[in-house]
C-alpha cells in the first residue's frame, strides 16, 4: 500500500521534475554517475509505474552497491554488515521463542498479540538482513517493500494494543497473581490436612507414582520408604481388594473416565485402615492418557461408625420394641418395623412428624405429656407409662424410655425413644385392682358378716343356755313356765340351723353342687304352703299377707317344688322383715311361649323400699343396703343372694323394682316346663309335697322294731335312743363301726341308724361290712356332711337311707317309720 502511494504521489507531481542537488552519497570520486554510459545525462528523477515496480523488485542495475555510496571504510561498512546481520539473527529467534512458548501454554491470555510481535520482530529482522545485502545487491525496492510490511505490521500492532488496553489493564501483576497463587495453594493445603485428604500422581507413561506425605502417612508407608510404581502401591493394599483397584485403574485409562474406588488397608499392628480414593485422567496432546491425579480420603472412622450404625439399625429394626429417632428437636428421622406394627404408620408416614402429634389422644394423660416435655427441654433421660392411639383409633399403652443423644463435643443431636407394649399388662393390673377391691370389699362384707353372724349365733345360744340354766336350777317355775322355757330353747335351735342351712345352700351353689331335679308340682299347694308357714310372723306384726292369680290357675308345673318353696320362703320372708305397716301381696301368672311356660311371682311390699344405687348390690353375698339395716332388722345378707341363684338354677331370674321409702317389688321368673298339667289330683307317687304334709299320727308304729343306733357322740346316741324307745322301738346303741359291725351279725336289727364319721372304723367301711354279712334291711346314714355328693356316697357304701343332722324328732321318726314300713312291704312281697 505505502509503495503504491509513494508511486502514484510521484506519477502525478510536476515538481519532482525539477533539477535536484546531488546526493551527498555521489558527491565523491567513487560514485561515477557517467559509467556504462558514455556521458552524462539529465539528472531528473524516474517515475516506476506499479507493474514497472514489482517487474525490478529485485532488479539491482538502477541503483550503485552501498560499498560504492559514500566513503566507506573497511572497518565501517563491516561493523554495519555485522550488526544487521546480528540484529537478524535475534529478531529471527525471538518470534520463534515466543511461539514455542505459546504452543506450550495455549492457556496464556491474549496469544493473537504474541503473534504481532512475533510477525512485527521477524519483519525488523528481516529487514536488517536486506539492508545487510545491500552493501553488494542493492536491491532498495526489495527493501523498501520490507519497510513498507514492517511499518503495516507495527501499526497494526500498535491499533490492536490501544484495543486491548482495557482488557490488559484488568490483568493482576504478577506479584499478586504469585501472592494470589501463594495464598490459594496454602488453603489448598490447609485444606487438605484438615479433611484428612491426601495427593497422588500416576504417570501412565512412565508408570511413576508419586504421592504426599498425607498420602503415604495413610498407608502406613514409613518416611523415605518408596512406591514408584501403581503395582508397588496396589500391592499395599487387602489382597481382596487389589483385582478391583486395578482393574478400575484400566477401564480408567481405556475409557478415560473419572476414577473411584474403595479399599481396605492392612497396617503393621494389625488394624486396617478405610481408604477411599477418587481420580482424574489427563490426557497428552495426542489424546492418549498421560496421568492420573487424584486424591484419598480416610474413611476409616466414618466407615467404622457406618458399621456400627449398621449393627445398630440391624439390632434395632430387628427388635420386637418400638424404636423411634427424632432429630434435636424431636422431629422424627426413623422409626423400626415393630413401630410400624404397633401403630399401624409407616416409616414414610412417620417421618417429619413430631411422636406426640402422631400418637396422642384424648385420653393420653397430659401430666405424664408434662413430665416428658419438661425431661426433653432439660435434655434428661426420662421414662413414662402413656396411652397413645394406634392410626385405626386403637388406645394402647406404652412404657416409654427417651434417652438424648450427644456427639464428641457434648452437642445435642439426637433423642431415642424406645416404646414396649404394655396394653396386656395394664389390662391384667386394672383387672388385678379390681379383684383386689372386690376382695377387699367381699373380706369387708365377710367381716360384717362374722360380726353379723357372732350377733346371730350368740343371739339363739344365748336363749338355748340362759333357759337351760333356769330349767336346771330354777325350782320355783310352774310346768307351764318350764314349756315356754323349752319352746324358747327349741326356737333358738331352730334359728341355729337355718343359719346353718343358708351357709350350706350358698357354698353348694357357689360350687355348682346343687342339683335341680324338675317333676310336676302344684304352684297353688306352694303358695298356700308359703303363706300358712309365714302366716305366725306376719300376724305377730299385724300385717296382711294374700295371694292372687292374673292369668288362669295351673294345677301344676314342671320344675323343683321344694327350691321354689325355698326361693319363694326367701322372698316372702324378706319381704315381711322389712315391712312394719301395710301388707305383702303375692301376684302369680302363668306366661305362656311358644317354646313353653314361664311362672312369674311378684312379691309386693310396702316396706321401707331400696335406694336406687343399690338396687344391684343387694343380690351380692353378705351384703345388705345398708350396715345399720343388719342393726335393725338382723339377718346374715345371704337370703337374696341364694334367692338369685336359685331362680337362675330353675332356668329364670330374680329382678327388684322399688321406691325407697314406699315398698319394693321381688318379681321370680322360673321356667315351667315345656307343658301344664290340668290334673287335679293333690300329690302323686313320688311328689315331694307329698312327703311335706305327713303328721304323726299316720305314721307307721315302731312297736316291736329292733333298731340299732351307732354314733361316737354320746349325746346324739341318747338322743335317738330315746326318740325311738318313746315310739315303741327296741334299741342298741354302738360308739364306733367295729361296735356296729359285730352287733348287727348277733342281735338281727331291723333297722341300722349309722353315723359316718367314726373313730377305729368309719360308717362307710361298717356299712359295707354289714352288707357283706347279709343285712338286708334298712342302713340310714345320720351325718354332719350335707354338700353335694355326701349323700351318693352313703348310698354307694351300702346305706338305702340319709339323714342329716341335727335330727329333729318328727324327722327321724318319719325316716326310720318308712324305712322299715318299705322293708316290711318287700319281705311281705317275697
Amino acid at each position: 500500500m505505502a509503495i503504491c502511494l509513494v508511486l502514484t504521489f510521484a506519477a502525478c507531481d510536476a515538481s519532482w521534475s525539477a533539477e535536484p542537488e546531488l546526493p551527498n552519497c555521489c558527491a565523491g570520486s567513487n560514485c561515477d554517475l557517467a559509467a556504462g554510459t558514455g556521458a552524462a545525462k539529465s539528472s531528473e528523477f524516474q517515475a516506476d509505474t506499479f507493474s514497472g515496480f514489482f517487474s525490478k523488485l529485485f532488479d539491482s542495475s538502477d541503483y550503485p552497491a552501498r560499498w560504492y555510496c559514500g566513503s566507506w571504510t573497511l572497518e565501517t561498512g563491516w561493523l554495519h554488515v555485522i550488526s544487521d546481520i546480528g540484529i537478524f539473527g535475534a529478531y529471527f529467534a525471538i518470534p520463534i521463542v515466543l511461539l514455542y512458548f505459546l504452543l506450550r501454554r495455549p492457556d496464556l491470555p491474549f496469544p493473537k498479540i504474541i503473534w504481532l510481535f512475533a510477525a512485527f520482530i521477524l519483519a525488523c529482522g528481516f529487514g536488517h538482513l536486506v539492508e545487510a545485502g545491500i552493501f553488494w545487491w542493492p536491491v532498495y525496492r526489495f527493501s523498501g517493500l520490507i519497510k513498507a510490511f514492517t511499518a503495516t505490521i507495527s501499526w497494526v500492532t500498535v491499533l490492536v494494543l490501544i484495543r486491548l488496553m482495557p482488557e490488559v489493564l484488568k490483568l493482576p501483576s504478577m506479584a499478586l497473581l504469585g501472592q494470589q497463587l501463594k495464598n490459594a495453594n496454602q488453603r489448598l493445603d490447609s485444606a487438605l490436612e484438615a479433611g484428612n485428604i491426601g495427593v497422588w500422581q500416576w504417570d501412565v507413561e512412565q508408570d511413576q507414582f508419586e504421592a504426599d506425605e498425607r498420602a503415604r502417612q495413610m498407608h502406613g508407608l514409613q518416611t523415605g520408604v518408596g512406591v514408584d510404581t501403581l503395582a508397588l502401591f496396589i500391592n499395599l493394599l487387602h489382597e481382596e481388594d487389589r483385582e478391583e483397584l486395578n482393574a478400575a485403574a484400566e477401564r480408567c485409562v481405556l475409557h478415560g473416565a473419572n476414577y473411584s474406588a474403595n479399599y481396605r488397608v492392612p497396617l503393621a499392628d494389625g488394624s486396617t485402615r478405610y481408604i477411599q480414593l477418587h481420580g482424574k485422567l489427563v490426557t497428552n496432546q495426542q489424546g492418549r492418557a498421560s496421568k492420573l491425579i487424584g486424591v484419598c480420603i480416610d474413611q476409616t472412622e466414618l466407615t467404622e461408625y457406618h458399621n456400627a450404625v449398621e449393627k445398630l439399625s440391624l439390632v434395632a429394626s430387628s427388635t420386637r420394641h418400638s424404636v423411634i429417632i427424632t432429630d434435636r428437636y424431636g422431629v422424627i428421622e426413623w422409626v423400626n418395623n415393630a413401630f410400624t406394627d404397633l401403630t399401624g404408620y409407616g416409616l414414610e408416614e412417620a417421618i417429619g412428624q413430631k411422636p406426640g402429634d402422631l400418637l396422642q389422644g384424648p385420653d393420653t394423660s397430659q401430666l405424664a405429656v408434662g413430665v416428658i416435655r419438661r425431661a426433653l427441654h432439660d435434655y434428661r433421660q426420662v421414662s413414662v407409662e402413656l396411652l397413645n392411639y394406634a392410626k385405626d383409633g386403637r388406645p394402647y399403652w406404652i412404657a416409654l424410655e427417651i434417652k438424648p443423644v450427644f456427639d464428641s463435643e457434648n452437642r445435642l443431636i439426637n433423642f431415642i425413644a424406645t416404646q414396649v407394649d404394655i396394653t396386656e399388662q395394664v389390662k391384667r393390673t386394672e383387672e388385678l385392682i379390681d379383684a383386689m377391691e372386690s376382695a377387699e370389699s367381699a373380706n369387708h362384707a365377710k367381716s360384717q358378716f362374722l360380726a353379723n353372724m357372732s350377733h346371730e349365733i350368740r343371739t339363739p345360744l344365748n336363749g338355748i343356755i340362759g333357759f337351760t340354766d333356769l330349767l336346771m336350777h330354777d325350782e320355783k317355775s310352774t310346768p307351764q313356765e318350764r314349756r315356754e322355757y323349752l319352746e324358747t330353747v327349741r326356737a333358738s335351735g331352730q334359728h341355729l340351723l337355718t343359719l346353718i342351712n343358708e351357709i350350706l345352700d350358698l357354698a353348694k351353689i357357689e360350687s355348682g353342687q346343687m342339683s335341680v331335679e324338675r317333676i310336676p308340682c302344684s304352684p297353688q299347694e306352694i303358695l298356700n304352703e308359703v303363706i300358712s308357714i309365714m302366716r305366725p310372723k306376719v300376724q305377730e306384726k299385724g300385717l296382711r299377707l294374700t295371694s292372687r292369680w292374673v292369668s288362669k290357675i295351673p294345677s301344676q308345673v314342671v320344675t323343683n317344688g321344694p327350691q321354689l318353696k325355698q326361693l319363694l320362703l326367701n322372698i316372702v320372708g324378706n319381704a315381711v322383715k322389712f315391712t312394719s305397716q301395710g301388707g305383702i301381696e303375692i301376684v302369680a301368672r302363668l306366661q305362656e311361649h311358644a317354646t313353653g311356660c314361664q311362672l312369674a311371682l311378684d312379691v309386693v311390699d310396702t316396706g321401707i323400699g331400696i335406694p336406687a344405687d343399690k338396687l344391684e348390690m343387694i343380690f351380692l353375698p353378705f351384703s345388705q343396703a345398708d350396715s345399720s339395716v343388719t342393726r335393725r332388722f338382723g339377718g346374715t345378707g345371704l337370703g337374696l343372694a341364694i334367692s338369685k341363684n336359685l331362680a337362675e338354677l330353675l332356668g329364670g331370674s330374680l329382678s327388684v323394682a322399688s321406691v325407697e321409702g314406699e315398698g319394693s317389688t321381688f318379681t321370680i321368673l322360673i321356667d315351667a316346663g315345656v307343658s301344664v298339667y290340668e290334673s287335679n289330683e293333690a300329690t302323686r307317687l313320688g311328689d315331694e309335697t307329698a312327703l311335706c304334709r305327713l303328721t304323726e299320727g299316720n305314721l307307721p308304729s315302731l312297736q316291736g322294731v329292733r333298731a340299732l343306733v351307732v354314733d361316737d357322740g354320746e349325746a346324739n346316741r341318747r338322743f335317738m335312743s330315746v326318740v325311738l324307745d318313746h315310739a315303741g322301738a327296741e334299741t342298741w346303741t354302738a360308739e364306733h363301726g367295729k361296735e356296729a359291725v359285730r352287733f348287727a351279725a348277733t342281735q338281727s336289727p331291723e333297722v341300722i341308724l349309722l353315723d359316718m364319721q367314726m373313730p377305729v372304723m368309719d360308717g362307710y367301711t361298717a356299712a359295707s361290712l354289714i352288707r357283706l354279712q347279709g343285712f338286708e334291711g334298712p342302713i340310714i346314714a345320720v351325718t354332719a356332711h350335707a354338700m353335694h355328693g355326701d349323700r351318693e356316697k352313703c348310698l354307694e357304701a351300702g346305706c338305702s337311707g340319709y339323714l342329716s343332722k341335727p335330727l329333729g324328732r318328727d324327722d327321724l321318726l318319719r325316716t326310720v317309720a318308712y324305712a322299715v314300713h318299705e322293708y316290711r312291704l318287700q319281705q311281705a312281697a317275697y
